[in-house]
């Protein structure tokens, strides 16, 4: 009985969607070298080698699984490589701005400096949503980065993706290609935003690719911070931003995540917890509400907590 607990690895199958996004090329160059690998988290050395090689799946016997409402879900649990519960975790799905994440790792890889200034250009900001930088205000690429990150701004990720050697078609390629080389066989990546409905992924995917941008300590450090405020360099105003992860202020220590929302995507949040067991990575896709992707993602790390011992129970006794 306790084998039949255990399913077998779920081959994840790719989803094809071509369309271009960026909104400005720039001249053509040569692609500048990439580090070897990806700096590990200082103070959470347990991230290393967690989106490397095939996770196992496990799926809990129905009356035992978490009651979830949002259409995708998934959790896993980093020390062992195993995903722990899946909702229709290979079911390719818009991921909306949770694919920033992919954004920030590789204009962070391109040699992207933090101190060099950067312009928000008309541009930018065309069909860009709501955003909190002002056209014609100069920043740092580092306050830049905490927009995009912390409050999901459109504009700075389309100004970071431009500041980059690469022209706006290489850059997605890029993006696409670090998406590969991670692991993850179903993300398809055509704007760097998360605009498009067309950027989609599966959620065990997400849960990848959040874990691999986590690993960079530029980005878990941005992604774990709740507040940060900034000028513009050619004005006095003052930006203020609030990071929309409401996990960052609940009682779990959350080691970095990113929201995301467009209609077809519904409401989304990845994040990364960390536990004495080990970190746990949680995705929620396709939440009905703000507040609901926030209450099944408590709901879910809750249930983690319980079950995860006896998942590995399962396991040793098969």
């Amino acid at each position: 009985m306790a084998a039949a607990l255990i399913l077998p690895l779920i081959l994840i199958v790719g989803y094809t969607a071509e369309r271009n996004g960026p909104s400005e090329a720039q001249p053509t160059v040569s692609e500048p070298a990439r580090p070897a690998a990806i700096p590990i988290l200082p103070d959470a050395p347990q991230i290393a080698g967690m989106a490397e090689g095939p996770w196992a799946v496990y799926q809990p016997p129905r009356k035992s699984r978490p009651r979830l409402r949002s259409y995708a879900a998934c959790v896993v649990d980093g020390s062992a490589g195993t995903v722990l519960y899946s909702r229709r975790g290979d079911r390719v799905r818009p991921i909306a701005s949770i694919v920033k994440l992919l954004m920030a790792l590789v204009f962070l890889e391109s040699g992207g400096n933090l101190e060099q200034e950067i312009e928000i250009t008309p541009e930018d900001a065309r069909n860009a949503g709501k955003s909190v930088l002002w056209k014609g205000h100069r920043f740092k690429a580092r306050d830049v980065l905490y927009a995009a990150l912390l409050s999901s701004d459109n504009r700075a990720a389309r100004a970071l993706a431009r500041s980059t050697p690469y022209t706006a078609e290489q850059f997605i390629e890029r993006m696409q290609a670090r998406a590969r080389e991670i692991g993850c066989a179903t993300l398809r990546v055509v704007e760097p935003t998360g605009l498009s409905e067309n950027n989609v992924a599966s959620a065990v995917d997400v849960a990848r690719l959040l874990t691999a941008a986590l690993a960079n300590p530029t980005i878990a450090k941005v992604c774990r911070t709740y507040r940060h405020q900034f000028k513009a360099l050619n004005s006095r105003k003052n930006y203020r931003l609030t990071n929309s992860n409401r996990l960052l202020v609940s009682r779990y220590k959350v080691l970095g995540g990113k929201t995301g929302y467009i209609v077809e995507a519904g409401w989304c949040v990845a994040s990364m917890i960390d536990t004495r067991q080990g970190p746990l990575v949680i995705v929620i896709m396709g939440a009905r509400s703000n507040s609901s992707r926030f209450a099944e993602a408590r709901r879910l790390i809750d249930w983690a907590l319980k079950y995860r011992e006896r998942a590995h129970t399962f396991a040793l006794a098969s």
